[in-house]
Order: C-alpha cells, then structure tokens, then sequence
C-alpha cells in the first residue's frame, strides 16, 4: 500500500479534469496541503493536491478547490477512507460565477 501511494504521488493515471462525466467506485483519498505566495497581490494562500483512488487501483489527480471541499463532505457522511467497497461518484463541473467552473463529484 506504501509503495502505491508513492507511485501515485509521483504519477497519476489521470488529470481529474479529463475525467468529467465518468464514474468512479472511490476506495480511497490522499490530500496535501501547500502555501503558496499570490503572485498578483503578494498574499499567502492554501493550495491543494487531491489524488482519488478506486477500487481497481486508478489514480485521478486534481488541485480543485471543489473536490477538497466535496470530499470533506463524503467523509461526513461515509466516514473517513478507505471505503472497501467504495462510493459511486460521477465527476462533474459546477458554474462558481463569473464564468467560471469548479470540479465536483455527484454520487451515483
């Protein structure tokens, strides 16, 4: 398990964006967290990496802000991973305002 979570970390199968419209049976979640400097208004800010598992061992990759909020809505509910029989999720992108989108994930 230690070795594919290293693996994962280093190469993911695919970009979680190009994935909208799929579903996956999620087993498992792995999230860091990360400061970064705005390079427009010089300001700290928390940037995430999300890698999303399933149970045949895929790997999806996102830095949304949308999926780290919706998966801390799934623990909510499901309780924290691993989900030995996963949970059905079909990715999906939301409109946040201005024209622009965010990643989530909409159980199935």
């Amino acid at each position: 398990e230690k070795k594919d979570l290293f693996n994962a970390l280093e190469s993911c199968d695919a970009l979680l964006n190009d994935c909208v419209g799929q579903e996956i049976n999620l087993k498992d979640v792995y999230c860091e967290e990360k400061e970064v400097i705005d390079e427009a208004s010089g300001e700290t800010r928390k940037k995430y990496r999300t890698i999303l598992f399933d149970v045949n061992g895929q790997t999806y990759a996102t830095g949304s802000y949308g999926i780290v909020n919706i998966v801390k809505k799934l623990m909510l509910i499901y309780g924290k991973p691993t989900w030995e029989n996963g949970v059905k999720v079909k990715v999906a992108k939301r409109p946040v305002g201005n024209g622009k989108t965010s990643l989530t994930l909409t159980l199935v």
